[in-house]
């Protein structure tokens, strides 16, 4: 434990001279991420209260949409920002195989609008599924989502936690990418949704 509480002063010393780091907020900002982590997780597995979508559909949508965010050249927070909405959104509401797809483009517009600086246009996602949705379509379900979700769309991902253990390890890029990876790799699996995302992100780097 000493050594860690070393590593971790070591890691904000040498990032103080950097405003964007905020090396004196940094500890009290991970605390306050490790006590509520878990907020804005999904609580069930709900796949037992959809009719007509499986955890098997839940994954293609969401290897479809890594595909987009990595076409857009989107931040790695929008990423999983999208697909927590998804979780979150299909654990309150029964949706239709026709309109699963619909459901993780407007997440990712919510998402992009949260976390990008310059998001994409609803015509970009319009022509990202071929058309088969229409402009009014992505809105209302927009509305939808973030009227179900009460317009909270704050989580704490298992990236966040990933860059600072990644700090404090003295990781190299090589295993960053490869912890990376794994997190990118697991939100596929349906069972790790209710996982802690700080577990995620240490079981991850740890492998790496």
């Amino acid at each position: 434990m000493k050594l860690i509480a070393q590593n971790v002063e070591e890691c904000d010393a040498q990032n103080a001279h950097d405003p964007q780091y905020v090396a004196e907020f940094t500890q009290d900002i991970m605390h306050h991420y490790l006590r509520t982590e878990m907020n804005n997780q999904p609580k069930t597995l709900y796949m037992e209260h959809q009719p007509q979508i499986t955890d098997r559909m839940r994954g293609i949508l969401i290897d479809w949409i890594i595909e987009v965010h990595f076409q857009f050249k989107l931040k790695t927070e929008s990423l999983f920002l999208t697909i927590n909405l998804i979780d979150r959104y299909l654990e309150k509401s029964m949706v239709t195989k026709e309109n699963l797809q619909l459901v993780g483009v407007s997440a990712m517009l919510i998402a992009c609008k949260y976390e990008e600086i310059w998001p994409p246009q609803i015509r970009d996602y319009i022509h990202m599924c071929d058309k088969a949705y229409t402009k009014d379509q992505i809105i209302e379900m927009e509305l939808c989502m973030l009227s179900e979700l009460d317009f909270n769309v704050d989580f704490v991902s298992s990236n966040s936690f990933l860059e600072r253990f990644v700090q404090i390890s003295k990781a190299d890029k090589t295993a960053h990418d490869l912890a990376q990876y794994m997190l990118e790799i697991s939100m596929l699996d349906y069972s790790s949704i209710q996982m802690q995302p700080s577990y995620l992100a240490m079981s991850a780097l740890y492998q790496a």
